[in-house]
């Protein structure tokens, strides 16, 4: 699933995961709501706001949908765009049912979508940025260099390293992760200002340009971190 809003801007799927989860709190309140690693502090955010419970998972549909089931939430979503409905719904990942529970929700509140997205909380957010590195050394890389790194850069930040490392804290989100399917890793930033997510963005890239096994040729959105 992919949303443009009625002005012709895109709307990045962890926003619609968290206009999603609202809509499933206003019908069941105090729900589990399921969302991965790369998702903005948004979704952390408004579902904790609407007096759900977050349930951070590992990144990938496969994932999502057996948390969701084990949980026994009645919703789950990821960045990608693969989003599970179990209140209404069979649980397995249907555009075309969550585009029509996205309109439904629309019509419910009265609101178009850039102006329920205006209600979000806002980051100034990365897109998601991919880098070569090699499979039989990328896991080590994290869990033995860039995880501790990460916390000496941050060391009041709350940490979850479900999958790679993710960092938080009141203003600003970073994590990295190794790919489950290809040669590369994940990364992915966010500052609740653009100079907060600049400094971000620059601590990020001093921890990874230490590794020169990163290679920084290959990848997707690699120049988000020039």
């Amino acid at each position: 699933m992919s949303v443009v809003d009625e002005n012709g801007s895109i709307i990045w799927m962890d926003s619609i995961v968290a206009l999603f989860a609202q809509d499933v709190l206003d019908l069941l309140p105090g729900s589990k709501i399921v969302y991965n690693t790369l998702c903005s502090r948004q979704v952390t955010e408004t579902i904790e706001k609407a007096g759900g419970t977050p349930v951070m998972c590992l990144t990938g549909h496969s994932f999502v949908k057996a948390t969701v089931k084990r949980e026994r939430a009645p919703f789950g979503g990821e960045l990608s765009g693969h989003i599970f409905f179990m209140d209404n719904f069979y649980g397995h990942d249907d555009g075309a049912n969550a585009s029509l529970r996205l309109l439904q929700y629309l019509e419910r509140k009265n609101e178009t979508l850039s102006r329920a997205f205006s209600k979000l909380n806002i980051y100034v957010s990365s897109p998601e940025i991919k880098f070569g590195l090699a499979d039989n050394i990328k896991f080590q890389l994290i869990d033995n260099e860039i995880k501790s790194d990460f916390k000496k850069t941050w060391p009041y930040a709350k940490f979850t390293e479900i999958e790679g490392i993710r960092m938080d804290n009141e203003e600003e989100m970073a994590i990295v992760r190794a790919s489950q399917n290809g040669p590369y890793i994940t990364v992915k930033f966010e500052g609740k200002t653009q100079e907060i997510y600049d400094k971000v963005k620059a601590q990020v890239r001093e921890i990874l340009k230490k590794y020169p096994q990163i290679d920084w040729s290959k990848g997707v959105n690699t120049h988000a971190l020039d």
